[in-house]
C-alpha cells in the first residue's frame, strides 16, 4: 500500500505486517493515469449518452493503433467532470469502470502515516551492529 503525497512531493511504501514505511520522492510516474484520451488513439466518435452512477456521460467509439495492431474502445466521459467512467475493449475482453466517483476535497487525516509505523531507515540503523575498535 502506498500513500502517495504530490503537495508534499514523498511517496511512503507502507509494510502493514511489520508496521514500517519507506520515504521515496514524488515522481510523476506516481501521477493517476485517468485521462479522458487513450495512448495511442488515432480517431474517435460519438455514439452516444448515458447516465452512469448520477453522472450524465457521452459514449465513444475509440480506435487506437500501436505498429500493424489497431484496436477499438468504447469509453464513457462524465461530461460535468472530465472523467472517464468506463473502458471497454469493442470485443469485451477488458473492461475498467469506476464507480462512486466524487470529486471534493478529503481531510488530510486519509493522507498522513499510521501513528504507529516507523521509519524503514530507522529500522536499519538500530540493526547496525556497532564497530569494533581493533585490539579488542
Amino acid at each position: 500500500m502506498s500513500i502517495v503525497r504530490k503537495d508534499k512531493q514523498v511517496v511512503w511504501l507502507l509494510l502493514s505486517r511489520t508496521k514500517y514505511f519507506k520515504r521515496i520522492p514524488y515522481g510523476p510516474e506516481q501521477d493517476l493515469r485517468v485521462s479522458e484520451m487513450l495512448d495511442r488513439e488515432v480517431s474517435w466518435r460519438e455514439t452516444g449518452t448515458e447516465v452512469r452512477e448520477e453522472h450524465p456521460t457521452i459514449l465513444y467509439e475509440i480506435t487506437t493503433k500501436q505498429g500493424r495492431q489497431v484496436e477499438i474502445y468504447f469509453q464513457w466521459i462524465a461530461t460535468e467532470i472530465h472523467f472517464p467512467m468506463k473502458l471497454a475493449r469493442k470485443d469485451w475482453s477488458l473492461i475498467v469502470e469506476c464507480q462512486h466517483v466524487k470529486l471534493r476535497s478529503v481531510s488530510d487525516y486519509f493522507f498522513n502515516l499510521p501513528v504507529n509505523f516507523l521509519a524503514l531507515e530507522d529500522f536499519k540503523k538500530q540493526e547496525a551492529p556497532e564497530p569494533v575498535e581493533p585490539g579488542m
